[in-house]
């Protein structure tokens, strides 16, 4: 997952998104990356789906290891998970829908730069679709 390779095969993808990619790449189950990486089946899932933040630094390693990454695919995973951590400052539920999660986790990538009025845009969007 060098720079190229993540520009050129993930391109804008997320950690949960690469982390999938990496492990279908390697021929891995959920399962055997899970137990490589000691964590949960159940949490991997979540992972990958984006119904969870990536881990600490620590669980990111030890699944980049798992994975067989070089040291610096693994210094760029970790800034990945690191980067998505710092902009997520909600969680979301697990029945969330996917494009839900989704839509959430951007507006609170960009909620430092939302004015009031962007703000009051956005709800008053929400309220006429629903």
């Amino acid at each position: 997952m060098t720079e190229r390779l993540q520009k050129s095969v993930f391109p804008g993808a997320n950690f949960g998104e690469i982390i999938f990619a990496l492990r279908q790449m390697r021929g891995l189950s959920q399962r055997q990356l899970a137990k490589l990486a000691h964590i949960p089946p159940s949490s991997l899932s979540e992972i990958e789906n984006n119904r969870r933040a990536p881990p600490p630094i620590s669980r990111v390693k030890e699944i980049g290891a798992a994975l067989r990454l070089l040291e610096n695919e693994q210094t760029q995973l970790i800034g990945l998970a690191e980067r998505e951590r710092q902009q997520l400052g909600t969680k979301v539920k697990k029945n969330t829908p996917r494009h839900v999660a989704d839509l959430i986790r951007e507006i609170a990538g960009v909620a430092d730069q939302l004015s009031q009025a962007n703000v009051q845009t956005i709800r008053e969007k929400v309220s006429e679709t629903v």
